[in-house]
C-alpha cells in the first residue's frame, strides 16, 4: 500500500484508518481520472494534426491538383454512410492585424499603412471600462453618455452630473472581418495590390466542401 496515499487519506493519525478495499477503489478512480486526463490529451493532439492536415489538403494540395487539371469543381455521390458532397475551388481571403506577442496590442505597421492610403476610417478606437459592482449610477451615467447627448436641463430640475474620470483602456483596433473585406476588395475589384505581412492578410484559394442534403 502506498504510504503516502493512506497517510493523506488518513489525516489526523489519532483518526481511524481507512479499509483496504476502500482505498482500492479510490486509487482505481484516480487512476481513470489519470488515464481519462491523459487520453483527452493525446485526443487533443490528434485533433490539431488531423485540422492542421484538413487545412493543408484543401488550400493546397487540392487546389493545385484541380488548377493543374482545369477541374474548378467537382462531386461525390453517395457512399455507404457519407450523403453527396459538392467542392469547389473559391478565393480565399483573411487578415488580421499583427499584434506583439508578449503586450498583444497591434503592431503599428498595420495602422500606419491603413492611414496612409485612405484607409484610417477602418480603424476603431476601444475603450475597455471596468466598474465595480456597486457603481449602479456611474454605469447610468456612463451608458447615457455613450447613446448620445444627455437631456438639456429643465427649469427647476436637477442637472444630470457628468461621468466622473476612472480608469480605463483605450487601444486602437480593426475587426478581422473588416480588414478582410477591405483586403479582397482592394484585390479583386480595385486591383491594388496590399503588404499581406503588413495587414497579416493570407490570400490564396481553398477548397469548400458542402454536403448535399436529399430533397
Amino acid at each position: 500500500m502506498d504510504k503516502d496515499l493512506l497517510s493523506a487519506i488518513k489525516g489526523d493519525q489519532d483518526k481511524p484508518s481507512v479499509p483496504n478495499d476502500k482505498l482500492e477503489a479510490i486509487r482505481t478512480m484516480a487512476k481513470a481520472m489519470r488515464d481519462l486526463s491523459k487520453e483527452i490529451e493525446d485526443m487533443e493532439v490528434r485533433v490539431k494534426e488531423k485540422k492542421a492536415e484538413l487545412a493543408r489538403i484543401s488550400m493546397n494540395d487540392l487546389v493545385t491538383l484541380m488548377e493543374e487539371n482545369h477541374v474548378p469543381a467537382i462531386t461525390l455521390e453517395a457512399e455507404g454512410n457519407y450523403p453527396r458532397y459538392e467542392l469547389e475551388a473559391k478565393p480565399y481571403y483573411k487578415a488580421v492585424l499583427p499584434r506583439d506577442k508578449t503586450t498583444d496590442k497591434i503592431l503599428p505597421a498595420g495602422p500606419e499603412w491603413l492611414k496612409k492610403n485612405g484607409a484610417a476610417d477602418l480603424i476603431k478606437r476601444v475603450f475597455i471600462v471596468q466598474l465595480p459592482m456597486d457603481s449602479d449610477k456611474l454605469a447610468v451615467a456612463l451608458r447615457k453618455f455613450l447613446i448620445g447627448p444627455l437631456p438639456k436641463k429643465k427649469k427647476g430640475k436637477k442637472a444630470v452630473p457628468f461621468v466622473p474620470r476612472y480608469r480605463f483602456e483605450e487601444k486602437e483596433d480593426v475587426p478581422w472581418a473588416t480588414l478582410t473585406s477591405f483586403v479582397k476588395e482592394r484585390i479583386e475589384k480595385l486591383k491594388k495590390p496590399v503588404p499581406l505581412e503588413t495587414l497579416g492578410a493570407t490570400v490564396g484559394k481553398i477548397v469548400r466542401m458542402k454536403e448535399v442534403k436529399n430533397d
